[in-house]
């Protein structure tokens, strides 16, 4: 029996699919007409071919029509040509129509008009859209975040982009539409990983308590062992099972964030892992503490003693969690006696063992005001004490907020705005250091009044001075170029009448502006944070003559050969490249160059700066103390009447500012803490210096009147 003749008979007599049909059927005929999606019109020398490799007999009869001999039915196939999108299909019956996508051919039949806002700006200029499916045809932006987009047919699928932003992808079936982008945030580490004291045995899980906006996503967490990543950990938790010797250490964590490419990251400080015999056992903890009891001469010291205040655990059965609930605190305080050099007796407390404490909430008191020192009531305060959902206050009538933070809090970041609009909004940031019980005192968000506005012409525009005195060409930082024609009411409609442009501007020579300025003086990276060097801070806001706020085309920002442009992110507290920056188009002179373009004028902050060059300056920590010049060896105390303050510059010309990250609360109080760049090789003149200050008060009449001092410089 032949093949045919028993594939037949298996087919009839099994009722099964007959795996041989090419045997037992004729080669047919389908029949492909192929034309253009924009207008239908047909499309010759158009190759076909199967994606999976077998050869086909094919034959074209003109106007787009194709006739394919195939012995497999359903079939799969691939249409190309030059200037359309490849397509492939799976052909289902003998006559087909196949819509080919143009490519590069002008579509004007089908337009769809799209405004792009984000949730940072309400008109986003400069968005760069794609097709997944097919090449725009027409591009145009008749005003600002109003992009009307030529495309061959409709449905059709567009993608957005554009720097600082979190690009979308969106189909439209219409001819009008809305895109908003979301802004981007860096990841905000609120708590570092929490050190540990453990036994041989044990188990612990260290945490990386990092927050981010809802809608973002966390890259893969790293974990980090004595400085050198740990394999394979890529969780927000790093468990550790029968703890070894080896395993004792230093932990930390990097979280990041990668949008459009670009990735943020901020690192924890390193958390020690220590093996002890008995964990529950404090004893060791206890530390001296000497402290000057009476003043001289002689002078009179005494060690009370104290507890070291590290984490521990109340609940053995939690030690497994993420964080210890407890802290080493004092259990026994005897009064002892104690005789001064001078003879004097006297009866004093004396820490004499520690237990482990329930660790508290740290609380947190502050007050809102502006440059001058006056108390601003009816602030909205929204600040970041937690994870997840942020706590909203309103400064009361004294200017003053109050509030309870979780007790491992170590980055405290609040956000203060106007609903007047007298002031602009700012971004406060507070670092905490690991050994704050609490509270923390003395918070003082400055807020800064909007600028009085100049007038320009709209149908002209203005190159205006970033400065106090705006309309002086030179006189300031830089200069912010508007010209005519780029500005436009809410509505998309163009702005042809007097504009008022209020340029609040941050100096960085102004000790009290820089000191008070939004934010950290930062940027975070894919290797984690590095530190700016400030040419000024500003923020431009643009009104109509019926005061209504007006957007803009992009502006160019010009300053300083070498500076960037930066806006602040306000969720992180800290800066990050403007989307518009750029240090490519330089000016005819040496020293000022184009830094950026900015389009974004809804109360947001720029920042002209450059990076601190890792091969010239290292970052360190100075610590303080002030004597009374009255008495040398009596030491002034930081508080109410006192607070000291540093800035650091460079020896340029002009200077710039390097802000030092957020004043770092310690106890005891005169041991504060700041953050400096020091010189890798000591024997080199120094690169920059530093401006030691401090505010007193005096009264008069009743009302308190702040002094500021140059300490040294």
């Amino acid at each position: 029996m032949n093949k045919t003749v028993l594939c037949l008979f298996m087919c009839l007599n099994m009722a099964a699919l007959c795996r041989c049909s090419h045997v037992l059927y004729k080669s047919r005929v389908i029949t492909l007409n192929v034309v253009s999606s924009d207008c239908n019109t047909p499309v010759n020398d158009v190759t076909i071919k199967c994606p999976t490799g077998e050869s086909l007999r094919m034959r074209s009869t003109g106007l787009g029509n194709y006739q394919i001999l195939t012995k497999k039915f359903p079939i799969k196939l691939e249409l190309s040509k030059f200037g359309f999108m490849t397509q492939t299909l799976i052909v289902r019956s003998k006559m087909t129509m196949v819509q080919l996508r143009c490519v590069g051919a002008v579509c004007t039949a089908n337009t769809v008009r799209i405004s792009v806002s984000s949730s940072c700006s309400k008109a986003v200029t400069n968005v760069k859209i794609e097709s997944q499916n097919e090449q725009i045809k027409a591009l145009t932006s008749p005003s600002p975040g109003i992009y009307d987009v030529s495309v061959c047919s409709f449905p059709v699928t567009l993608s957005f982009q554009k720097s600082g932003l979190v690009g979308q992808t969106k189909i439209f079936a219409g001819t009008m539409g809305n895109v908003e982008l979301l802004c981007k945030a860096a990841p905000l580490l609120l708590e570092h990983v929490q050190s540990k004291v453990r036994s041989l045995g044990d188990d612990v899980k260290f945490c990386c308590w990092a927050d981010k906006m809802p809608e973002l996503t966390f890259d893969p967490f790293m974990w980090f062992f004595n400085g050198n990543p740990i394999p394979g950990e890529e969780a927000m938790q790093l468990e550790i099972t029968n703890i070894e010797a080896s395993n004792a250490g230093l932990y930390s964590c990097k979280a990041s964030i990668t949008v459009d490419g670009v990735t943020e990251a901020v690192m924890s400080e390193g958390a020690s892992l220590t093996l002890v015999g008995d964990e529950n056992d404090f004893n060791g903890d206890l530390l001296s503490n000497m402290v000057m009891i009476l003043e001289g001469p002689p002078v009179c010291v005494f060690d009370a003693q104290l507890c070291n205040p590290r984490p521990c655990q109340t609940n053995p059965a939690g030690s497994q969690e993420c964080k210890d609930d407890g802290y080493v605190c004092p259990d026994q305080i005897d009064f002892v006696t104690h005789m001064c050099p001078s003879g004097v007796t006297l009866q004093l407390p004396r820490v004499m063992s520690c237990k482990c404490c329930q660790r508290p909430n740290v609380e947190y008191k502050g007050t809102v005001k502006d440059p001058d020192g006056t108390v601003l009531s009816g602030i909205k305060l929204t600040i970041k004490d937690q994870p997840g959902t942020p706590t909203e206050k309103t400064s009361n009538a004294a200017g003053m907020f109050f509030g309870s933070a979780i007790p491992e809090i170590r980055r405290l970041v609040i956000q203060a705005s106007d609903s007047t609009g007298t002031f602009l909004p700012t971004t406060k940031v507070v670092d905490v250091s690991p050994g704050v019980i609490g509270p923390i005192e003395e918070i003082n968000v400055v807020m800064f009044p909007l600028a009085s506005p100049v007038a320009i012409d709209a149908r002209v525009g203005s190159n205006l001075s970033l400065s106090d005195m705006p309309l002086t060409p030179g006189a300031g930082l830089g200069s912010v170029i508007i010209p005519g024609g780029v500005l436009f009411n809410m509505d998309g409609t163009p702005y042809n009448g007097i504009a008022y442009v209020h340029l609040t501007v941050l100096s960085p020579v102004d000790l009290n502006a820089i000191d008070n300025a939004p934010g950290e003086f930062a940027v975070l990276t894919a290797d984690g944070k590095r530190t700016l060097v400030t040419g000024g801070v500003f923020n431009i806001k643009i009104t109509g003559q019926n005061g209504m706020n007006l957007i803009s085309m992009p502006i160019t920002v010009t300053g300083a050969t070498g500076m960037h442009l930066f806006d602040l992110d306000t969720f992180a507290g800290v800066w990050r490249t403007s989307p518009g920056s750029t240090t490519t188009r330089r000016k005819r002179s040496s020293h000022i160059q184009e830094i950026g373009d900015l389009d974004n004028l809804d109360a947001v902050w720029y920042n002209i700066d450059k990076f601190m060059e890792a091969t010239d300056n290292i970052e360190c920590w100075i610590k303080m103390k002030v004597f009374d010049a009255a008495a040398p060896d009596t030491e002034l105390q930081a508080g109410v009447e006192f607070k000291p303050y540093i800035l650091q510059y460079t020896n340029e010309d002009p200077p710039k500012a390097i802000k030092p990250g957020a004043l770092v609360y310690v106890n005891p109080i005169n041991d504060k803490c700041y953050r400096v760049a020091c010189d890798q090789d000591p024997d080199n003149n120094p690169s920059t210096f530093l401006v030691l200050g401090m505010t007193t008060k005096f009264s008069v009449d009743g009302f308190d009147v702040p002094i500021t001092q140059t300490l040294m410089h």
